[in-house]
């Protein structure tokens, strides 16, 4: 859970760095793909050194994070081309990230865990809870509460995100495939 929260918190400053230097450069919209991850690939990367410590090597975490996070953005904004929706009451990226990026990680999971499966709605739920929660803060009525109420939002999503899958995790590795049940 530690190492999610803080991948996020981490996260959230290289989120900013690459915003701004995006302004300068007037990189646009499509931007905020490379936003998402630089954002992802901090989170993958902690949860890679707790994976590490216990003796897995698993350097394809981190950039399965990154890829699948990514590609949720891509094929959402793919999908708002083809059927040109005005917009939706909920921004499906960030979930369909979460479920690519738990089908990615499922690669690692294989070796460790005897219910590797379990990760993947663990990851899209992970990851929808902690979008809906930055989201809120972004709404009207969080910026209404003003720009603290914002912030603080978008860091309890990473703790929503790091209770979700550090759990879920915690629980998977329980079950690992050279102990079975501890």
């Amino acid at each position: 859970m530690l190492a999610t929260s803080t991948g996020w918190l981490l996260g959230i400053f290289v989120l900013f760095a690459v915003l701004f230097a995006g302004e300068i450069m007037n990189a646009g919209e499509s931007w905020l793909l490379v936003c998402v991850a630089g954002m992802a690939t901090v989170v993958g990367c902690m949860q890679q050194r707790v994976l590490t410590s216990g003796g897995t090597s698993s350097k394809w975490w981190m950039w399965s994070t990154a890829i699948g996070m990514g590609m949720g953005f891509v094929l959402f904004d793919l999908l708002n081309m083809i059927w040109e929706q005005p917009s939706y009451p909920l921004r499906w990226d960030a979930p369909l990230g979460g479920l690519l990026t738990g089908l990615l990680q499922l690669r690692v999971l294989r070796k460790l865990s005897i219910r590797p499966h379990w990760w993947v709605p663990v990851c899209l739920v992970g990851w929808t809870l902690a979008s809906l929660t930055a989201e809120f803060g972004g709404t009207p009525l969080g910026f209404s509460l003003g720009p603290w109420f914002s912030l603080g939002t978008m860091l309890f999503a990473g703790v929503i995100l790091g209770l979700v899958t550090g759990g879920g995790m915690a629980w998977l590795l329980r079950y690992s495939l050279s102990v079975g049940p501890n």
